[in-house]
């Protein structure tokens, strides 16, 4: 399974811009619960993905 667009955005803010997960909530109109569950599928689905 590949990321979704709004997981991808969750992490390239949080991992290459350095916002925190409460100002990502905010821009994307997310609470800040959906947003770190988003962060954290993210990752995983990046994760699973072969190189």
């Amino acid at each position: 399974m590949q990321a979704t667009a709004r997981q991808r955005a969750v992490q390239v803010l949080h991992d290459d811009l350095s916002y925190g997960l409460q100002e990502i909530a905010a821009m994307l109109g997310m609470t800040e619960a959906a947003c770190r569950q988003a962060y954290r599928a993210g990752r995983r689905a990046v994760a699973r993905q072969p190189r």
